[in-house]
């Protein structure tokens, strides 16, 4: 009869620590989104930023991100009333693309 020595122990590595999830900045940036409508606010958990998205006519990629919210409203403020100057001044790249044509065909 022959001894085997047993199977060494499988070492099972340690559960992952939770992720900081940041509750009360994620609560900042719900309730930022809720006064400004035509914003959609983030609280980015990696860059420890919030990230605004406007939901109004701008640039592609116009985004903007500060780490506090006096500059983060500041940011959003400068970007509303450069949108709405270019919009006014006839601005083709800030203006509202016009509606497509409707194509009914019989």
């Amino acid at each position: 009869m022959q001894h085997t020595a047993p199977p060494a122990p499988v070492h099972q590595p340690a559960p992952a620590a939770r992720p900081v999830l940041d509750p009360e900045q994620r609560q900042t940036a719900r309730r930022i989104t809720e006064r400004n409508t035509r914003w959609a606010v983030l609280w980015g958990l990696h860059s420890r930023e919030y990230w605004a998205f406007p939901l109004f006519p701008v640039p592609p990629a116009t985004t903007v991100h500060a780490p506090d919210t006096p500059t983060l409203l500041a940011s959003m403020h400068e970007t509303e009333l450069a949108a709405r100057t270019h919009a006014h001044a006839g601005s083709r790249h800030f203006a509202t693309p016009p509606p497509a044509p409707n194509r009914i065909t019989r």
